[in-house]
């Protein structure tokens, strides 16, 4: 085990900001800290202060966040699936990002992830607030109970679209694209 890097020490401040509310932002970026931090220590750390921070006023978002660790966007006992497959999900991230094939590919080819990929596809600012992890639960639910094609590719988009926050990569998306397709 490894004590916390500098960085992760300094992660480990942020996240004690997380706002009461808890933002779909503060779950992206202690997601994109754990997978630079070093060792099992400092990553349980940061994941402790995370929780630390929204139980004491939102359990119910903490209890969302603990199954979107684990990768999924539904509990084990819930029969729904989102049904969202690749092909959907890239139609939807080329729609929003004006992304051609070719600058998907390339943009994958550097990555070699989709979550990243989608990260710096996605761009932009949005005049939206801030996602909070209890909306994506009402957009998991919003998308696994419609059946029509078009409709889901629509409310992915939408969701997605919730995620531009005028930076590059924008870790939002990153992070959903990543629990869409259950590579958390």
């Amino acid at each position: 085990e490894q004590r916390p890097s500098s960085d992760a020490s300094q992660n480990l401040l942020l996240m004690s900001a997380v706002s009461p509310r808890a933002s779909w932002r503060s779950f992206a970026d202690l997601c994109e800290a754990l997978s630079k931090s070093p060792g099992q220590i400092s990553k349980r750390s940061q994941i402790a202060l995370f929780f630390r921070a929204i139980g004491d006023h939102d359990q119910h978002s903490a209890s969302l966040a603990a199954l979107y660790f684990a990768g999924t966007p539904f509990p084990e006992s819930d029969t729904r699936v989102l049904n969202v497959g690749g092909r959907l999900l890239s139609k939807a991230v080329a729609e929003i990002s004006q992304a051609d094939n070719d600058a998907m590919r390339a943009t994958y080819r550097k990555h070699g992830d989709f979550g990243a990929a989608a990260g710096d596809l996605i761009v932009g600012a949005s005049n939206d607030a801030p996602l909070v992890i209890a909306e994506i639960e009402e957009a998991f639910a919003l998308i696994a109970r419609t059946t029509v094609q078009a409709a889901k590719l629509d409310a992915v988009k939408a969701l997605l679209l919730r995620t531009r926050n005028g930076e590059t990569p924008n870790l939002e998306a990153k992070a959903l694209v990543k629990l869409v397709i259950g590579d958390m």
